[in-house]
């Protein structure tokens, strides 16, 4: 996978292909904070147990099958329990759960308005219902420069998976070879490559923004 920020200049400048944006959400827009996250399970939990298994590489089976909405709310905090030898309540184990969610990351709101009058975009975003309750409200000015906002537990399918982004280009009547992913894990990159979208990896402080100039620029060079 070529991810490249030089790569990403010579299709988008040279060729002009990308019209639309398909934005990530936690690692790309929002701040996610995975030691406060470890550390609020590490309250309730038998101090011998395991660690809980979620980093940005892997996951215990259970995180996806929330993500999908195969599982509810409490057949996760049970299953959770189960798993890591958790002591808490449903309720406490949710609200530890939701430590990993932090705030909206500088420049994301200014920087997706800048960008509104001249791409299409959406949010695609591996979540569950949980922290989509948790952070709608505080995402509500990010998410007004979006067109929709499409979550895998309501989608009943997760990056990286094929199907979900063929998902996505359907229902905005988007072609691929216009549309750029932007995410910060290199599989759900690779999963969007197969489809033939054009890939951008946020995975520096630097990232975005120079992403975005180069989003910008392209409309400065037109005029």
């Amino acid at each position: 996978m070529n991810t490249d920020i030089c790569t990403l200049s010579y299709i988008i400048l040279k060729q002009h292909m990308i019209r639309n944006i398909i934005w990530d959400l936690g690692g790309v827009l929002l701040e996610t904070d995975l030691e406060k996250m470890q550390q609020a399970f590490l309250k309730i939990r038998d101090p011998k147990a395991t660690t809980v298994n979620y980093t940005r590489q892997t996951q215990h089976k259970l995180f996806t099958q929330y993500e999908i909405g195969a599982i509810n709310r409490d057949e996760f905090a049970q299953g959770m329990r189960n798993a890591y030898q958790l002591q808490g309540t449903n309720a406490q184990i949710i609200e530890a759960w939701n430590a990993i969610l932090s705030d909206v990351m500088p420049g994301r709101v200014e920087g997706l308005q800048k960008l509104m009058p001249y791409y299409n975009m959406v949010l695609l975003s591996n979540t569950n219902e949980c922290h989509h309750e948790a952070y709608k409200d505080d995402c509500a000015s990010l998410f007004a420069s979006l067109q929709r906002c499409f979550y895998s537990f309501e989608l009943k399918m997760r990056k990286p998976d094929e199907e979900i982004y063929i998902h996505v280009l359907n229902e905005m009547n988007w072609r691929a070879e216009d549309t750029l992913m932007v995410d910060d894990r290199p599989s759900n990159l690779e999963g969007a490559q197969k489809v033939g979208l054009q890939v951008y990896r946020v995975s520096q402080p630097q990232d975005f923004s120079r992403l975005l100039t180069e989003l910008i620029s392209i409309h400065s060079t037109k005029k």
